[in-house]
């Protein structure tokens, strides 16, 4: 399913081209423990396990012996983020992050792939890459729960890489009839390859939980395999918090990065946030922004619905496009086990759709 070759036909020999799968997620990977014969099965220890937010199963390589060497690929996306973040090892249980092998050092790799809608196929798509002259290696702690980096490569010197390499990829292509005929979707992706190993206590495998990418700050987000049981409001810090039952607390909104977004200069003016309500299973939260002035006059109050599960408000726009102003009033409603959003006006969404969008941004 997860096809690498290179090629020595119509690509120059400086393009790599590779077949990503893109099932949850852009991947491939050198090697996979235990991989399916059928190109149509996805492995037990496939690398789409690295992507699909459960610390439960793992990327594990299938090479002989410890796995230096192995690689995979993650695609980030159209944009990069601030943050990479890695759970090592098998975190199913404590039992199987020792017996199996954990990564001690990666080196990272990050590549430009060009595609279009004509490269898709049934696994996936194929996409022309090409690596950026520069690579970084980072060290993990042989330790369960996230470890956090910072994106390691230069971000202007990364645009201007892509933006030379699109110029010379139009050039080299101009008689290529997928250009000619299709959309040109350009992306990044970084490669991770073990460079060495923890070894573990009873199997050679080197395994990884997950890999993800966020713009969101260490302590600002929630551990997988923790769960929410209280948010609540730090008004001497103007921030709101979440407290899981694992005893970590994460802050969720911060009222300075928020005022900062709306242009709040912070001389004389303000903007406080606060809790309107949360449903019961504490996935969604709706918060009230106060904004105003220290010398007096009125106070503009406003209404952000935001998701627990995904940690991010959903966008103004999106709520406009469902006829919704941040200054209508809204609250939840359960109806027939479903959970809805109403307003004063006599709108009602379901909060399972809002989700649904959210997950194509």
């Amino acid at each position: 399913m997860f096809l690498f070759t290179v090629c020595s036909g119509f690509l120059s020999a400086e393009w790599e081209n590779i077949t990503f799968s893109n099932a949850r997620g852009i991947s491939y990977a050198s090697s996979e423990l235990e991989k399916p014969c059928n190109l149509m099965e996805i492995g037990r220890y496939s690398p789409i396990n690295l992507m699909d937010k459960d610390i439960s199963t793992s990327w594990v390589e299938g090479e002989t012996g410890s796995g230096t060497g192995s690689f995979v690929f993650l695609g980030t996306g159209t944009e990069i983020k601030k943050y990479i973040v890695i759970y090592n090892g098998y975190e199913q249980s404590m039992s199987l992050f020792t017996k199996n092998n954990r990564v001690k050092e990666l080196k990272i790799s990050l590549y430009t792939g060009f595609t279009t809608d004509l490269d898709e196929n049934q696994f996936g798509f194929a996409a022309d890459v090409k690596v950026y002259p520069e690579t970084k290696n980072i060290l993990l702690k042989d330790k369960m729960g996230p470890q956090v980096f910072t994106f390691p490569f230069n971000l202007d010197k990364i645009k201007e890489f892509r933006d030379t390499l699109t110029q010379k990829y139009l050039d080299d292509k101009k008689d290529d009839i997928r250009i000619k005929n299709s959309k040109l979707h350009i992306f990044y992706f970084l490669k991770f390859e073990i460079v060495s190993i923890y070894k573990g206590s009873k199997w050679d495998d080197t395994c990884i939980s997950e890999i993800s990418f966020s713009n969101r700050n260490p302590g600002e987000f929630v551990p997988l395999g923790e769960h929410i049981h209280n948010i609540y409001a730090d008004e001497k810090n103007n921030r709101i918090l979440v407290q899981t039952l694992e005893g970590s607390t994460v802050v969720l909104a911060d009222g300075l990065k928020i005022a900062s977004k709306f242009g709040v200069t912070g001389k004389g003016e303000f903007l406080t946030l606060d809790i309107q309500e949360t449903d019961s299973k504490i996935s969604w939260v709706i918060l009230i922004y106060q904004h105003g002035f220290t010398g007096g006059g009125d106070i503009a109050v406003s209404y952000h619905l935001w998701s627990l599960d995904k940690f991010m408000e959903v966008p103004v726009s999106l709520m406009e496009a469902y006829g919704i102003s941040s200054y209508s009033t809204f609250f939840f409603s359960n109806k027939d086990g479903f959970l809805y959003l109403m307003t004063d006006e006599g709108k009602k969404i379901l909060l399972d759709n809002i989700e649904l969008d959210m997950n194509q941004l």
